[in-house]
């Protein structure tokens, strides 16, 4: 049998899932448009500016509408599946969504190589596994619902996701202090343009996903406690 909700709750939770949807697309759009125009009016700088900067925004909010509409629609049809189902929804929901994340960062890869990604992805970074591993357990230690796992590996994913954005457009945030900045050697620079003609900040993503992935079935492995209610 389902979880008993209350009418009211389900409601509020549809509603959210339908706004996010309905964001997701409006983005899209506004970001279709928007990079149309721009091209259109590509000799008319000022005209072209605004238009880039649309589509800027529109970007964000495709973003941010694409993770609301992941979060609210998987946590509304979770509740509204039978436990078993509920369980196995989540699984792949957990399993589909750092793929989709990965594809942002082939969008600058000339030259896609599985050899290189598999190299990539396979080598070990103790201080990251460290790093990943540590932050995870602690905050699945401070409140797990297992019941409705998929929302700590989502938050994991989009934690990564962050960072390793970060590191695919370059920006270090210690360059940001009044002191001391940090200037990338020309051994970096070019190691760095490696990455991006191969696509290799995808590998870089998964793995550190997969790192979080593992704490978190380890953390159930070792606290016994049961992802889901499959019944």
């Amino acid at each position: 049998m389902k979880d008993k909700y209350s009418k009211s709750y389900i409601e509020d939770k549809k509603y959210h899932a339908t706004y996010a949807r309905r964001l997701l697309i409006g983005a899209v759009a506004v970001f279709g448009l928007g990079w149309y125009l721009a091209n259109i009016f590509d000799r008319h700088n000022t005209i072209e500016t605004i238009f880039l900067i649309i589509t800027g925004f529109a970007g964000i909010a495709a973003l941010l509408g694409f993770l609301g509409t992941v979060w609210t629609n998987t946590y509304y049809y979770a509740i509204q599946l039978k436990p078993k189902n509920s369980t196995y929804f989540q699984y792949l929901a957990i399993i589909i969504y750092p793929i989709i994340l990965s594809l942002f960062f082939l969008q600058d890869a000339e030259e896609f190589r599985l050899s290189l990604f598999f190299k990539d992805f396979f080598t070990f970074h103790w201080f990251s596994i460290v790093v990943y591993s540590g932050a995870t357990w602690a905050f699945i230690n401070s409140g797990f619902d297992n019941r409705l796992f998929f929302k700590a590996f989502l938050i994991g994913a989009v934690v990564v996701f962050v960072f390793t954005t970060l590191a695919f457009y370059d920006i270090d945030l210690s360059s940001y202090e009044d002191y001391d900045p940090y200037y990338p050697t020309e051994e970096e620079i070019k190691y760095r343009e490696f990455k991006l003609k191969h696509g290799l900040y995808t590998a870089f993503f998964l793995s550190r996903t997969i790192y979080i992935y593992l704490t978190i079935f380890a953390f159930s492995f070792f606290k016994k406690i049961k992802l889901g209610r499959i019944k």
